[in-house]
C-alpha cells in the first residue's frame, strides 16, 4: 500500500475530511483551516507515488500587498528561516508560504507522525501571521 493510501484511510478513521487531488507527479490531500490568531490558510499534504517522502505546506499565510514594504517581508522571513530549523518560510508570488519535506522509511506510524507535524506546523503559522500582519498594516 503506497504512503497516501494509508494517510487517506488514516484520514477516515480521525474523521477528518481533506480533499484529494491526484496530478501528474503526486497525490495530494487539501483543506482550509483559520488559525486562533486569524490566519486563513491552505493546508496542503502531498506524496510522491514510489518515493519516501512527502511535502506539508500552507499557502496564502500573508499576502504582500504594498511592493515597498517586499524588503521588510524578506528581513523577516529570513529570521523565521534562522529561527526555524527544518520548515521554511518563502515568499512566492507576493504571497508568503510556509513548508515541510519529510522523509520516511517505514510507513508504520506515518500517518499520524504527519498529522502531529501539520498540528505543529500549523501553531507556527498562527505565531507567524501577526508579524506579517503588523507589517503589512504599518
Amino acid at each position: 500500500m503506497e504512503p497516501y493510501e494509508l494517510f487517506e484511510q488514516h484520514l477516515n478513521q480521525i474523521g477528518l475530511n481533506m480533499e484529494r487531488v491526484v496530478d501528474d507527479e503526486c497525490v495530494f490531500f487539501r483543506s482550509h483551516q483559520t488559525t486562533e490568531n486569524g490566519a486563513n490558510v491552505v493546508v496542503v499534504i502531498s506524496f510522491y507515488p514510489g518515493k519516501n517522502y512527502a511535502d506539508i505546506e500552507f499557502y496564502n499565510i500573508a499576502k504582500l500587498a504594498n511592493p515597498l514594504k517586499e524588503e521588510k517581508y524578506l528581513a523577516l522571513i529570513n529570521e523565521l528561516n534562522r529561527s526555524y530549523r527544518f520548515a521554511k518560510v518563502i515568499l512566492n508570488q507576493d504571497h508568503v508560504q510556509l513548508s515541510y519535506s519529510l522523509s520516511f522509511d517505514t510507513y508504520e506510524a506515518l500517518s499520524s507522525e504527519i498529522m502531529g507535524l501539520t498540528i505543529a506546523l500549523l501553531n507556527n503559522v498562527d505565531e507567524i501571521y501577526p508579524k506579517f500582519m503588523k507589517l503589512q498594516w504599518a
